[in-house]
């Protein structure tokens, strides 16, 4: 299973920390009464409000398990994420956990239904990057995460979708049916999804369509982070090769807007399939410029890794170093064409810079991380927007301005990557062919070998 790391800026100090990477986890919890969910196809997702709580009910119907029990799993268990699921039961039978943590559902079993007890969420924020399933206002609508709230086979990697039995409203990005969305296959990033009476924003971004939703709209609205995120998303789109769209829905987007104190400490995303998550910060006026720049460089980062997610359709996921280290340097390109500020170049200097001492390549760093090692990950941000400025700067100096990284940057994204995780060779050959050696000389002191 694949999912997407997750990033973490430190308000105080504006840095990306780091990520929590999400693997569907579901807290168990256990349904005392039967479900009234009509009968559902199978790896067909119901959701629902428990009446008079600020719970969810859920339920899918399992594929025939040829006479054999099946593990239950939440994709974000694998990547560290709490689980939100409780009671897990098959009819009115629970289900019991074995060793790894896993349900398992007997022989025989065609549904199974669970719990979810959302976090609440208060004034304070929450980080994104946890991907939890939360309870928004007095009249609450919800934030659904299927990283933590939706239970798959453990072999299962198909496709499925979700939906309401009941008169509650449904949000996701993508519809696959009448008042129903999809849930990715385990080799794509998971997703977000909206329930409940919320209201929604949208606006038509080049060949996007995204719709919006925020904690407090009139405050997003004001902050006009709406239109930021629809500038980042033209300028992105013109540098990742996307492919032709296959249906509208390929190219519709959700955006969900939590807003978090500045003395909480960080302000992340978190990026789905085709929704994301964004923090965005809340302080005193004075503070409006630095707290737009600071969000904007995040939801730049994670709406990068989305279209990413889109132009590389059925190749194998970039490796972790390889994929924020770009998602975080075209985070901040996208942040430095909103106004050359002295915002701008704050956020820009806490990453980029020449003069920090490289103790280790990437790849090297990418090994470790991969053998369990989280120590260097912050420097997949900072080493690697680094790296990328350098070569950037270097095709600039090379063509008198004519050509940047944004003219080369498709053989990356469209190649496949070698097995050590370095760069593909036709890519730094490219690059050879336009700057020479000064290339060679990058790629050592900051990739490695």
């Amino acid at each position: 299973m694949s999912g997407r790391p997750l990033s973490r800026m430190q308000t105080n100090v504006v840095r990306l920390a780091s990520p929590r990477s999400a693997r569907c986890g579901l807290r168990s919890v256990f349904l005392a009464l039967a479900l009234s969910f009509p009968a559902a196809a199978a790896a067909q997702y119901e959701v629902k409000i428990e009446p008079g709580t600020r719970n969810l009910l859920l339920q899918f119907a399992l594929s025939p398990d040829d006479g054999h029990p099946i593990k239950l799993v939440t994709r974000g268990a694998a990547w560290g994420l709490q689980p939100q699921v409780e009671d897990v039961k098959c009819g009115q039978v629970a289900l019991h956990r074995d060793s790894d943590g896993d349900w398992i559902a007997p022989p025989g079993c065609s549904r199974v239904s669970w719990r979810v007890t959302p976090d609440s969420y208060d004034d304070r924020g929450i980080d994104p990057s946890k991907q939890r399933t939360l309870a928004i206002g007095r009249t609450p609508w919800f934030l659904l995460a299927e990283a933590t709230s939706l239970l798959r086979p453990l072999e299962s990697s198909e496709q499925s979708s979700i939906g309401t039995p009941g008169s509650e409203r449904l949000l996701g990005a993508t519809s696959v049916g009448l008042g129903r969305f999809l849930v990715p296959p385990a080799s794509k990033a998971p997703e977000f999804y909206v329930l409940g009476a919320v209201a929604t924003g949208e606006r038509a971004v080049g060949e996007f369509h995204v719709v919006y939703v925020a904690d407090v709209p009139d405050r997003v609205r004001r902050l006009g982070l709406d239109r930021l995120h629809g500038e980042a998303l033209s300028y992105l789109s013109s540098v990742v090769p996307l492919p032709t769209p296959t249906s509208d829905s390929s190219r519709k987007l959700l955006v969900i807007w939590l807003g978090v104190a500045r003395g909480r400490g960080t302000v992340g995303g978190a990026a789905g399939h085709r929704s994301f998550v964004a923090n965005y910060l809340v302080g005193p006026p004075p503070d409006k410029k630095r707290n737009a720049a600071m969000t904007l460089a995040i939801v730049a980062h994670e709406q990068f890794h989305q279209l990413v997610d889109i132009a590389r359709g059925r190749l194998a996921p970039l490796p972790v170093w390889l994929s924020e280290s770009l998602a975080q340097y075209y985070g901040l390109k996208a942040l430095l064409r909103t106004g050359d500020s002295k915002y701008v170049r704050a956020v820009r200097r806490d990453f980029i810079n020449p003069s920090r001492n490289v103790t280790a390549g990437l790849v090297e760093l990418n090994r470790r991380y991969e053998a369990g090692d989280r120590a260097g990950y912050d420097r997949f941000y900072t080493q690697g927007a680094t790296l990328w400025n350098a070569i950037d700067s270097a095709i600039v100096a090379a063509t008198s301005g004519r050509q940047s990284l944004d003219d080369y940057v498709k053989d990356i994204l469209l190649s496949p990557i070698p097995k050590n995780g370095t760069l593909p060779a036709v890519f730094v050959e490219r690059l050879r062919s336009v700057a020479g050696s000064e290339i060679d000389r990058i790629i050592a002191k900051y990739v490695g070998r």
